[in-house]
């Protein structure tokens, strides 16, 4: 909402500025719309080079080479499919309860600490 709020505040002219804020908005709500229809998912990983899997409606897919980056208190998961498509999931702080968020950071460290972790979105 602020990038509409942005680009109809900014030097723009005044209709590029409010088409851009109206298609702001319209990706923001399909977006919040998209997420909330996903079901929710769990990421099963032992950690030590091992292979991750999304478990949820679809069956377990599988995540192989697996990627764990911290900044700070952001963790981001990344791995390729079996298709070869690059799947990133990222957990705030607030998303990820404690006990799986250290559960998250000692398999990430290699010491082979197996880890279910709820993903709430993808």
């Amino acid at each position: 909402m602020l990038a509409a709020v942005g680009l109809a505040a900014s030097a723009l002219p005044p209709d590029a500025g409010l088409a851009g804020g109206l298609g702001c908005l319209a990706w923001s709500l399909f977006r919040v719309h998209r997420d909330l229809r996903q079901a929710p998912l769990l990421v099963a990983w032992p950690g030590e080079g091992a292979p991750a899997e999304l478990l949820g409606e679809a069956g377990p897919l599988v995540l192989d080479p697996v990627n764990v980056r911290w900044r700070g208190t952001l963790a981001t998961l990344e791995g390729r499919d079996p298709a070869g498509k690059l799947r990133r999931l990222a957990w705030w702080p607030d998303t990820l309860p404690p006990p799986a968020r250290r559960a998250l950071r000692l398999a990430s460290d290699r010491r082979g600490a197996p880890v279910r972790v709820p993903l709430l979105s993808t």
